[in-house]
């Protein structure tokens, strides 16, 4: 989505002004990655989107959802990115759960509109979780400010 596009864009820019070439690179990374591994399975698994009311436009396959998948990538690479530049633990988990907390909102909102089913969000953002966790892994070993 754009939205998210948009987010990844001035996050990114944001260290990129900031010399952290690296970071900057591995929100783009990461995120864009994410979205690339769910169109491949989206057009893998060509699930068909549930039945639409006619206030509601949505295109595509249904499974797994990328709103869910790549929005979840999106601010949980925040959270790993932001996390290691404060110093309290309770700085740290008010990232954590803000990201969590958009994240479920996300998940929530796509059942709520009727654009997935709840399978579909749930493939999405465990999808999600797990691209994050490998993420995170590359992150802690190579890019990781000291």
């Amino acid at each position: 989505t754009w939205a998210v596009v948009t987010l990844m864009a001035v996050f990114a820019s944001f260290f990129a002004v900031k010399k952290a070439y690296r970071t900057s690179l591995f929100i783009i990374a990461s995120v864009s990655t994410s979205w690339l591994i769910n169109e491949a399975l989206k057009l893998a698994i060509a699930r068909p989107r549930p039945e639409l009311g006619s206030d509601v436009f949505a295109t595509g396959y249904s499974y797994p959802s990328a709103h869910a998948m790549v929005g979840i990538c999106l601010y949980f690479t925040m959270a790993i990115v932001l996390s290691p530049l404060v110093v309290t633990r309770n700085r740290k988990a008010a990232i954590w759960l803000s990201a969590s907390a958009l994240a479920g909102l996300i998940a929530l909102s796509r059942v709520f509109l009727g654009v997935h089913y709840p399978t579909d969000v749930m493939g999405g953002a465990l999808l999600a979780v797990a691209w994050v966790i490998s993420m995170r892994e590359i992150w802690n070993k190579h890019i990781r400010p000291a």
